[in-house]
């Protein structure tokens, strides 16, 4: 099974990097999806060096990722 570990963005400057990227996030998990072993059981795993004050999420480590 092929390991999944995409790290997620969180902002983009434009409109059109928006759509590359997600585009882009697309794409990559097509190819995911057509190895003889796809990948199952995807989930967001979420990081942060410090906890995180009510409102306030600018230092997250959002990832794709399977178990």
């Amino acid at each position: 099974m092929q390991t999944v570990n995409i790290q997620l963005e969180q902002t983009w400057d434009t409109l059109d990097e928006a759509i590359d990227y997600f585009l882009g996030l697309v794409l990559d998990l097509k190819v995911l999806k057509r190895l003889p072993d796809p990948p199952k059981e995807l989930f967001l795993h979420v990081e942060t060096t410090h906890k995180i004050p009510d409102g306030c999420f600018d230092d997250l480590t959002i990832t794709l990722t399977n178990l």
